[in-house]
């Protein structure tokens, strides 16, 4: 049966079955996302699996990743250049009035001078977007009654929800009706963001996405304004909130852990987080479906110890977390289907065009 300790044996067999299709780096990246595996199936009881069945895993694994690569590296390209053309539709169709710098602006975020492209903008889309599923959410939870929505929006019965929403009963209906609205409602976003190119798997036992504030983490230490008391105050906080083993699985030593979640309190100071990996490195990516598609590694002993550090360091509100997560969707949904999973080189494609088009304009202009 594979475990950590045996994730060696699972090297050379992925080593057997690609040969030289992968580097071992490549392997060794692939064998740690198994570890995180191989440690969430301990805690939930799931059947232990042999290193040939785990490494035909990683393989499917990775071939499903590159099909998925492939596919939306195409869509960028014509998304780059299906823009590209609508922003030089719109300078040419201005009269003049226009420009390729704010037709630019016009598409991105829309701008006062009026065109056709304002109005088609990502942002209004994104606002648009946003809106309808608030509205969709709110009406959806008033049918359940008169005083559901109440009992939502007041924070009434969060507890009680989010252990619905874990697959705990509680007995309160209210919290099982609630809880199944968002849990249907967080699903229809997650598929589709699958269906524009992300790889987001479902968690049985998800909520919503943990909210650091920032703010509060800046003054975790009461009598003291240094960073290094306010981050040391964090990390002996958080770790008495914290399952530590099935945070960091294959990390024993508390001066390693402490190093670990110290890096973490900076990165989240910093903003430059969007995947913890224990002791894997902490990194940031302009790819929306990588941000998306990240791992889940911060792991609270049970809900208690997660709405205590809410309450403390993070957003306590269970319907403020949740229209969080609904405007993060939107604004995802709408970039994804503009610019594709890789928003920043989709762009990157329609400027280099553009400044192309504006070379040819200035050799016509000499010619002449």
């Amino acid at each position: 049966m594979a475990t950590i300790k045996s994730l060696s044996k699972c090297f050379q067999e992925v080593k057997r079955l690609t040969g030289n299709l992968l580097s071992d780096e490549k392997i060794n990246l692939l064998l740690d996302e198994a570890k995180i595996k191989i440690n969430e199936n301990k805690f939930q009881g799931a059947e232990v699996k042999s290193e040939k069945i785990l490494a035909q895993e990683i393989i499917d694994k990775f071939e499903y990743d590159q099909v998925l690569k492939k596919r939306n590296l195409a869509e960028s390209n014509m998304k780059a250049l299906e823009n590209y053309e609508k922003i030089i539709d719109a300078v040419d169709t201005s009269n003049g009035k226009i420009n390729p710098i704010e037709a630019t602006r016009g598409y991105l975020v829309g701008m006062q001078k009026f065109s056709k492209i304002t109005r088609d903008s990502i942002g209004l889309k994104q606002a648009t977007l946003e809106n309808v599923e608030i509205t969709k959410l709110v009406n959806a939870i008033r049918s359940l009654g008169k005083d559901a929505w109440n009992d939502f929006s007041e924070g009434r019965i969060d507890l009680e929800i989010m252990r619905e929403m874990i697959g705990e009963p509680t007995g309160v209906k209210g919290a099982k009706d609630i809880a199944r609205i968002l849990k249907q409602s967080q699903n229809s976003w997650r598929l589709r963001l699958n269906d524009l190119g992300a790889n987001i798997g479902e968690l049985d036992d998800w909520i919503t996405r943990t909210t650091h504030n920032t703010e509060k983490m800046a003054a975790a230490s009461k009598g003291s304004r240094l960073l290094g008391d306010n981050r040391l105050a964090w990390v002996e906080y958080i770790q008495t909130k914290l399952n530590l083993k099935r945070t960091f699985p294959d990390v024993n030593d508390p001066i390693e852990i402490n190093k670990i979640l110290s890096s973490i309190y900076d990165s989240l100071m910093t903003g430059d987080h969007l995947k913890y990996g224990g002791t894997n490195s902490i990194y940031g990516t302009k790819n929306v479906t990588n941000r998306l598609n990240s791992s889940r590694v911060l792991h609270f002993k049970n809900l208690q110890a997660r709405q205590e550090y809410n309450i403390k360091f993070g957003e306590p509100s269970l319907q403020t977390s949740v229209f969080n997560v609904l405007s993060s969707s939107a604004k995802n949904i709408v970039m994804m289907q503009e610019l594709g999973t890789n928003p920043q080189d989709t762009f990157n494609k329609i400027l280099a065009l553009l400044k192309k088009n504006i070379k040819v304009q200035i050799i016509k202009l000499l010619e002449i």
